[in-house]
């Protein structure tokens, strides 16, 4: 009866890494693609082009992500929250 409990054990530990592994894995690429348009989304903000926009200290949290958009010497820092809603500030050093 302990063999059958010790393989039952293995076998959940395998589903439940497994399960863990593929969250992991596509929570990462949907951050990727989100980090990856930061342009686009700072474009709104800055008034600039995207392909203009240079993109700094990016950096993904839990609850949200921030980044600095530079472009025209100007930079904003940029916070884009977890439900989508996003800010840039314009800082008040541009040169």
């Amino acid at each position: 009866m302990n063999q059958k409990r010790y393989q039952e054990r293995r076998v959940m530990k395998y589903i439940v890494n497994a399960a863990l592994i593929c969250v992991s894995c596509v929570s990462m690429t949907g951050c990727a693609v989100v980090m990856g348009d930061l342009p686009t989304i700072s474009a709104d903000w800055t008034g600039c082009p995207p392909q203009t926009i240079v993109i700094q200290d990016e950096k993904m949290g839990y609850f949200d992500d921030t980044w600095t958009a530079k472009c025209e010497g100007r930079t904003f820092y940029c916070t884009r929250k977890v439900r989508g809603s996003t800010v840039c500030d314009e800082s008040m050093n541009n040169e």
